[in-house]
């Protein structure tokens, strides 16, 4: 179901990205960084699946996925 490996560092390329990537801008021009948000995000699913709460990590890996 996932497919991360938990280790210190996590780059873009560890997450398979399908679609067109979203580029999101603050109202001063910033980007936000939603991909880091997002690969945190699959990590805590990671741990949900590994402790046995299978339904909540899959909520939590799909939230906020697609628009």
């Amino acid at each position: 179901m996932f497919n991360l490996v938990c280790k210190n560092s996590i780059t873009k390329n560890d997450i398979k990205i399908k679609g067109k990537v979203l580029q999101d801008y603050s109202f001063d021009g910033k980007e936000r960084p939603w991909i880091k948000k997002k690969i945190q995000t699959h990590l805590l699913a990671d741990a949900y699946f590994k402790l046995g709460y299978q339904n909540k990590a899959v909520r939590v890996d799909e939230c906020g996925t697609y628009l």
